[in-house]
């Protein structure tokens, strides 16, 4: 498992089996030093919140701001349910729908009976609102789910849905140690991105995170042994 990490960490940790990738230093014994933990990439940038349905244009998409501007013509609510999903992928037919983008729209709750029709959305981002993870759970072919700057701090135990999700973005939240344990519900999950979340402690036990390959922790306040449950995680 690769891990990226700032000097918010300890100089040393024990190893977590399967670290594939070290940079300037070699392991000595079971400790690895933070110069050998390669950084896999930057910092993930803060997204920007709107405060109204006004156009606007959302990084990464060249259709988002025409798209935002369909949604603030079709959609007048923060409910994330059919009719917002339709309008910000501007199709007709959920089951046509496969990527949505609906950062910054101050999006309170979602309607998860509504969302169960959507059944080949496989990404979702929902950036800069203040929706629950669990909400979500029931977007059945879902594999990347953007949820960074929604306030989050604690997730109920996700012990259905998510089946297939293989990239959570839970960055500038403020998640609890229970919240990650959560997380560990979701079978396929690979990356993980918890950066500038104001960590100070991790699940003792991560051992049931068993797909993970990847995980972020960048700016967070992880100090001495609370690294130590790293070392669970299989690979």
């Amino acid at each position: 498992m690769l891990v990226s990490s700032t000097g918010s960490l300890p100089r040393t940790f024990p190893v977590p089996a399967g670290v594939k990738s070290l940079s300037r230093s070699s392991t000595k014994g079971s400790a690895i030093s933070l110069e050998s933990v390669e950084l896999i990439s930057s910092p993930p940038k803060k997204p920007q919140r709107f405060t109204s349905l006004s156009p606007a244009v959302s990084a990464g998409s060249s259709r988002s701001g025409s798209s935002r501007s369909l949604v603030s013509r079709q959609w007048n609510g923060n409910i994330l349910d059919r009719m917002a999903l339709l309008a910000a992928s501007r199709m007709d037919d959920p089951a046509d729908v496969h990527v949505v983008l609906l950062s910054g729209y101050d999006i309170q709750w979602a309607s998860e009976a509504e969302l169960a029709e959507f059944t080949a959305l496989k990404r979702l981002d929902v950036s800069a609102n203040n929706i629950k993870v669990e909400q979500l759970c029931s977007l059945s072919a879902l594999q990347e789910l953007q949820a960074s700057c929604n306030g989050i701090v604690h997730i109920a135990p996700l012990v259905r849905g998510f089946q297939e999700l293989t990239v959570l973005n839970l960055s500038y939240n403020k998640l609890s140690p229970s919240a990650i344990a959560s997380l560990s519900y979701m079978p396929k999950l690979a990356r993980l991105l918890l950066g500038f979340n104001e960590i100070a402690a991790l699940p003792k036990d991560m051992s049931s995170f068993r797909s993970l390959e990847f995980l972020d922790l960048e700016r967070n306040n992880l100090k001495n042994d609370a690294v130590v449950p790293l070392s669970t995680i299989p690979k």
